[in-house]
Order: C-alpha cells, then structure tokens, then sequence
C-alpha cells in the first residue's frame, strides 16, 4: 500500500520468546504465519517508552507484549512517532497512547566527509590551499582553527563543484525524457549527440547519488549490486527512527523527557561515571604472587616495552590458566560452554548428592576510571530452571528440545524483519544469507548440535525471505533449497546447507577432542575413556 497506515493490538501471537514471560516457553514454529504477513505488508514495530509486558492473565506471572506495526511510508511522513504504555486500571490489558509529532524540528547538520569527493582532482588543492593559510596564536590554537576551517571549507567547495545531487538527478531525469521523446519524434544528427551527452551526465550523477546513499546508510555488506536507491532511502528512516529519543529513564522509574533535559541527564550519568574518589593501593600483597615468567622469556622487559603481540602470544598459555580458553592461541571458547554442559548433566544424579551451579558476573569492574571500582560486587542470587543460556548458548539438563532454541530462531528472523526485504533485489538477498544470516547459528554448531527442526526452521525462514511474499501469500519457490546450495559452477547460488555445516563442526570437536590437550578434553577423557 501507497498510504500512511498503523496497527495496534493484541494479535495473540509474538515474534520472539522475549516478548512473553511466562512457565510455558514459546515455540518460535507458532509465529512464522504472523512473521509472514508482517513482511509481506511491509511493516515494522515502533519503539515504546513504559512497562514491557501489556497483557497479564493474573496466574503464573504469564505476560504479553502488544504489537505496534507501521508501513515505511508512515515513517517516511510522520517520522516522530511515539508510543507510551500507560499502567492498566481495571483491567488486565495497558492502555496504549500515540502521540503524533507533525513539525520536525530541524536537526543540527554536522561535517561529513562524503566518498565521492576523492574522485574530484580538486580536492587535493583545495585542502591544501586551506591548510596553508596562516593563522596567528600558538601551536594549539592555530591547530584548533584550522581543524575548524577544514570542516567548512570542503562542504562550500562540494556546493560550488557539485550542487544539490538529488535534485540534479531529478533535473537529468526529466531532460533525458524530452531528449528521448525528441528523438522519437526526429531522429536527427543533432538529436542522437545531444541525447548521448545528456545520459552520460544522467549517469555521472545517479553514481554520486548512489554513493552518497551508500555511505549514509552505512551498509558494510553491500559491495556491488544493482542502485536501489529506495532500498537506501528505507535504511536510513529506520537508523533516524532508532537515533530518535523520546526520553530517557535516570533511574528509580523516574523519566525525563524534552531535549535539553535529556542531554543534561546524560551529561550527569557520564559525569558520575569517569569521575570518584581515589583510594591508596596496598601494593605489598602483589608480593605473595608467584612469579611464572623466567629470566629468559623476559627478554629483559623488550617485550613488554615493544607490546609486540607475536612475541607475547607464546607465553600466555603459561600465564593465563586453563580455565581462560577464550583469547588464547590454541585454545577455543565454544569448549567452556561443552565443559559447562557435562557439569549441568550430571547435577541431578541421585549418588552425588544436592548440587547448585552459581554463575558470577563482574559488574562495572572496568567501566570507571576509579581503582574502587575494580572489586567484584555481589547483589544477590537469582534462581533460574533449565535450560539456562551461558555465552550465547543454552545449557540444559536431559535431552535437547526445541524450545531451547528459539532464541537463536529469533535471531535469524528478526535481522530479516529489519532489512525491508520487499525492495530488495536476488542479489542483495543471496549476499545476506551467504554473509549474515547463516553465520549466526555457527557459535552454536561449533559448541551444541541443535535440533534437526530447529535447523529446518532457520532454513524455511530464510527460503521465504529469498523467495519473498506477495501480498497475503508466499511466492512459490522455483528451486529447492538443496539445490539452491550448489556452487555457481554447478547451477546454485552458493550458500551452505545448515545439516552439512553442523556435521563438519562436530568432525572438528571430535578431531580436537583426540588431538588436543584442554581441560574440557581432560574432564571428557576420563569419563569416557577411563582407560586412557
């Protein structure tokens, strides 16, 4: 649709686990039919400010999220666009208020240096015409001024040399269909050349403008492809729409709103964040610290005055003790989370008696500037059932199920639900799930093989979104995914089938495991292989 529509309501469907609380978790296969009519309406959720949860059945602590939907030609005219949760009287859903913002204020334009300029022969000369220029004070000052001169003096010379891009491109546009309409009319030795000339301008300025929308919507995937410039144009109202900020919350519920309060807000948190009062160091306990660097891997401190990563790395492993398997050459993070899991099966055998698994978490260790705050601040405990998620993976007690992975589902859709795939090109979609999306669930296969289903789900939401939606409908897919995933040479598009990529991770876990001195394969070994 070619209008400015909105929906609100209660859809008793969500589209991730986290907007619902409840004991029953969620199956993400109950929320691909309103995933699909999502995307193929074009539309998206708007932020809210206010309580999470708008709907509660008052038994079990079971909660609900709303949904709040617009088109993109919504946020293209009516871009503030604010959504509160009012708290619920006398009944069991929150009321919603919309509040609608027609005049926008206009934003303070700041220096951008734009792509297209380093092409111009100019450049060169007029940055240093304008850094030549003498300016009187000392050193810091003049440095000051002319940074400042440097910000202006470019943006006026790209005014001058270029004008308005967009609207010369429109200009263009127009007199190449009158050129064209001319030829028709009079297919002259005077109207072929001017036609030409008038396209290679067209030309000349439809590459500035679809660099300049490149560089806006800060698109690091995107290489080569087609110019779709309203695939740009739907980038950049969505980055506006998220930079937006209705107002902001200091802390005990307490909410402040308007520009100027919100930015001495902020100014206050930082404020109170990089600044507090210095306390002495006792320096004498480092003493009892056992020394494990000799004489010769000191290399009499060059290294550590050189901070030479090559050759520092062969001395960490007798540094950093084997618990650390992250960031350390040879070692490999997904074997914490295979380590966690074997201690969480065996928690609940009857012989080993009552066991608890207590994760801790350093909070604002490195955050401040104040050595006060680097101590480890234990708030309380919070007890959690099975499965309960440790880096990006879940652990669990028993068999696998399904549901315990519907956040990595989640993932998957709703980096789809953000890229307007409705205008969007083959190309562009094959680069995205060659690139982004099947590169999500790969920290997950490298450590735990999931479901069967579950990898089935990633692979149907992604064929929908390769294939697209028409209107209430899916398109019918022409090929089948299997032979999608051959190579170009063999008649595919080249992306990777989940199935074969698991099977490969766990052929590498098995070789590591065989290989390899760790202290998950030490704890595997000896239950395993006791002999060994």
């Amino acid at each position: 649709m070619n209008i400015h529509w909105c929906t609100i309501g209660d859809f008793n469907v969500i589209t991730t686990p986290d907007e619902k609380e409840g004991v029953i978790p969620y199956n993400m296969n109950r929320s691909f039919e309103f995933i699909a009519t999502i995307e193929a309406c074009g539309l998206m959720d708007l932020e809210y400010t206010g309580q999470r949860y708008m709907w509660c059945n008052q038994r079990n602590e079971e909660a609900r999220v709303w949904k709040r939907l617009v088109n993109d030609n919504w946020l293209q005219g009516i871009p503030q666009t604010t959504i509160t949760h009012l708290p619920s009287v006398g009944s069991d859903h929150c009321p919603l208020l919309m509040e609608i913002e027609d005049k926008v204020k206009q934003p303070i334009k700041y220096f951008k240096f734009l792509h297209c300029w380093t092409e111009h022969e100019e450049l060169n000369n007029v940055v240093k015409a304008c850094r030549d220029r003498e300016v009187e004070g000392n050193p810091m000052w003049r440095l000051q001024q002319k940074m400042k001169r440097l910000t202006a003096t470019p943006s006026n010379w790209s005014r001058r040399t270029f004008g308005y891009i967009f609207s010369i491109v429109r200009d263009h546009e127009e007199r190449v269909r009158v050129a064209e309409e001319a030829l028709i009319v009079n297919n002259s030795a005077e109207n072929r050349p001017n036609l030409h000339r008038i396209n290679v301008r067209y030309i000349k300025y439809l590459k500035l403008e679809d660099s300049i929308l490149k560089q806006k919507t800060q698109l690091q995937w995107f290489k080569d492809g087609d110019t779709n410039s309203k695939y740009f144009h739907a980038i950049m109202r969505g980055r506006r729409r998220k930079l937006f900020i209705h107002r902001v919350c200091i802390g005990n519920e307490e909410w402040v709103e308007g520009d100027e309060n919100i930015a001495n807000a902020a100014c206050d948190h930082f404020k109170n964040i990089f600044t507090g009062t210095e306390q002495p160091i006792n320096e004498d306990i480092l003493q009892h610290i056992p020394r494990m660097v000799t004489l010769e891997q000191n290399m009499s401190k060059q290294c550590l005055l050189m901070k030479n990563c090559s050759r520092l790395a062969p001395m960490l492993p007798n540094l950093i003790s084997n618990n650390q398997s992250g960031f350390i050459r040879s070692r490999c993070i997904s074997e914490s989370v295979m380590l966690a899991q074997e201690i969480i099966r065996g928690i609940k055998i009857p012989k080993e008696g009552d066991n608890v698994v207590i994760k801790l978490d350093m909070a604002k260790a490195y955050d401040r500037v104040s050595w006060a705050f680097t101590s480890l601040e234990i708030i309380g405990f919070t007890q959690r059932e099975s499965p309960i998620n440790y880096l990006v993976c879940p652990l669990y007690i028993g068999r696998q199920r399904i549901i315990y992975y519907s956040d990595l589902v989640a993932k998957v859709v709703k980096k789809i639900s953000d890229w307007h795939s409705r205008i969007l090109c083959f190309g562009g979609k094959a680069t995205l799930i060659k690139h982004v999306l099947q590169s999500i669930p790969i920290h997950t296969m490298a450590t735990i093989s999931p479901p069967r289903t579950t990898l089935q789900y990633i692979k149907r939401v992604t064929a929908d979104f390769f294939w697209g939606m028409d209107r209430d409908k899916k398109k019918y897919h022409w090929a089948s995914w299997e032979s999608l995933s051959f190579p170009y040479e063999e008649g595919g598009i080249g992306v990777r089938h989940l199935n074969d990529v698991c099977t490969s991770l766990q052929i590498k876990q098995w070789w590591n495991f065989m290989t390899k001195h760790s202290l998950w394969g030490s704890i595997s070994k000896s239950q395993v292989l006791p002999e060994v």
